[in-house]
């Protein structure tokens, strides 16, 4: 999927983006029981990976198309939780 800058960078960033991810699928999943305080706890928990991975793919150099589809979803996702 990402030939440059290499699959440890890709491995670690797609790490941490998961981690984000899983903040937003248990805001999504309290959320939904009416736990309206551990929602908020967890959509601001989720910003700081969102932000980590997109300083990490910032610094990489990203040069197939799925990458940048990623590149873009990331900040999108991002900006909506630093924006918070």
């Amino acid at each position: 999927m990402v030939h440059l800058p290499g699959l440890p960078v890709y491995a670690h960033v797609m790490s941490v983006f998961a981690a984000g991810e899983g903040y937003v699928s248990r805001c999504w999943s309290v959320s939904a029981d009416d736990c309206r305080y551990e929602a908020i706890a967890c959509w601001y928990k989720a910003a700081r990976p969102f932000r980590d991975a997109r300083q990490q793919l910032a610094g990489a150099e990203v040069v197939s198309v799925s990458a940048q589809h990623f590149w873009k979803m990331l900040q999108c996702k991002s900006q909506a939780l630093i924006s918070l």
